[in-house]
């Protein structure tokens, strides 16, 4: 269980963390090292993960590494 200081829940298990109290720009951070296919996988997991996976900076910058 972990216990985060001003969230609105103070408790989040390990399982939702990622999902739910870790912001948008970690993920993003997070998610921007893996391959294109892994990408698609992490869209399919829930909203707010596809939402992020299919930011278009990321998209760029894999483009990009294809030139």
């Amino acid at each position: 269980m972990i216990v985060l200081a001003g969230h609105k829940s103070s408790c989040v298990d390990g399982q939702n963390y990622l999902q739910t109290a870790l912001p948008d720009e970690i993920v993003l951070t997070i998610i921007s090292y893996l391959l294109e296919f892994d990408l698609c996988c992490v869209a399919q997991v829930c909203r707010r993960f596809n939402t992020i996976a299919n930011d278009p900076e990321i998209w760029f910058v894999h483009h990009l590494c294809h030139l």
